[in-house]
């Protein structure tokens, strides 16, 4: 990501934390954009707790039309940070948010509510914002081990297009390079 940034002109972001630290103000609602930034920030240093803590304040205090996508930020954030619990208990099981549907069905799985997951990450694949490598890895697993290789195809291919090569084994096991090779093979990824 950072090196994304620098090429789009922005400054890393060790160098960018202090500037929008002193700009950022919780008691004026017109810095949440330097707030928003600025968690976008503590998430790319690796301080996704500090940036999960500030997307919860930006929320509350955002204008209405900001708080979903706060919302759905703040959740995303947690799952980097391992808080489940928190995602399940903000994202209800009949949230229209594709994004925050397939958030509940990864702490769902995590957890190791299989068949609790799936509906909802299911329901984001079905939504264009719900079409992300968190939600994709679960659903792609969960169809190989029930036999439907075809329907774990194109959430493995997610995977492969959007995680950058060098964290691939830090995301992916031995069974989902197996899987991904033997889908492979079978022709599902020709075009690859």
């Amino acid at each position: 990501r950072e090196a994304d940034r620098e090429r789009d002109g922005r400054r890393p972001a060790a160098s960018r934390r202090g500037p929008l630290q002193r700009l950022y103000d919780p008691a004026d609602p017109s810095t949440v954009a330097a707030g928003i930034l600025l968690a976008e920030t503590y998430g790319e240093l690796g301080e996704s707790a500090a940036g999960a803590t500030l997307y919860a304040k930006l929320e509350a205090q955002a204008p209405c039309e900001r708080r979903r996508e706060l919302r759905e930020r703040l959740v995303q954030a947690w799952l980097v940070d391992g808080k489940e619990a928190q995602v399940r208990q903000l994202v209800a099981a009949d949230e229209p948010s594709g994004l925050l549907r397939g958030c509940l069905g990864v702490a769902l799985y995590r957890a190791g509510e299989l068949e609790a997951s799936l509906p909802h990450l299911a329901y984001a694949w079905q939504t264009k914002d719900g079409r992300i490598e968190p939600v994709a890895l679960p659903l792609a697993r969960l169809a190989w081990k029930r036999g439907n290789f075809h329907a774990a195809a194109a959430p493995y291919r997610l995977v492969i297009e959007t995680t950058p090569v060098d964290l691939l084994p830090k995301h992916c096991t031995r069974e989902d390079f197996a899987a991904v090779v033997e889908l492979a093979r079978c022709g599902e990824y020709d075009d690859l």
